[in-house]
């Protein structure tokens, strides 16, 4: 029976995959990114990855979480702000961010996970501001459908 090197897939854990496959999309473009690739550049078979990730679609939502994590769109914000600024704050960090984040929009738009906490933080930062500049929730939720929608378009016009 033929000896296996345990420590030679040490490295391969479900965060390596996610960051690596993340890494490649970037320079690459998200369609480079595959499970036979990405089990090419780790030194094992693809099937070695079914142990960390359940398929490609796995993968993308992995991805988009990781990508999505940590944005932030509070950066700047001051006590003596209006509503206004601090809604146009949060959208120019959001631009900013994103540029930051290269694959996050077409994360965003293939993502099919149920992990949403990275997706709805934002959106939470943007209804904050509106429910204490006195709207209500309904007018609220409107206009943040009709903000972001505008503000993707924008980013994916420019990309």
């Amino acid at each position: 029976m033929p000896q296996v090197d345990q420590g030679k897939h040490r490295g391969l854990t479900r965060a390596a995959i996610v960051g690596r496959a993340v890494k490649i999309g970037e320079s690459e473009g998200l369609d480079a990114v595959s499970l036979r690739r990405l089990a090419l550049e780790f030194g094992v078979t693809p099937m070695a990855l079914y142990r960390h990730v359940k398929d490609k679609q796995d993968l993308i939502n992995a991805m988009a979480e990781l990508v999505m994590e940590g944005l932030d769109l509070t950066v700047g914000f001051r006590a003596s702000m209006s509503w206004t600024d601090r809604v146009r704050r949060a959208m120019l960090n959001f631009r900013d961010q994103m540029d930051e984040r290269p694959l996050a929009l077409q994360l965003q738009i293939a993502y099919s996970g149920d992990n949403l906490s990275a997706f709805w933080r934002p959106i939470e930062d943007v209804l904050g501001i509106l429910l204490s500049a006195g709207f209500k929730r309904r007018e609220a939720a409107f206009l943040i459908r009709i903000v972001s929608n505008l503000l993707a378009g924008y980013l994916l016009l420019l990309r």
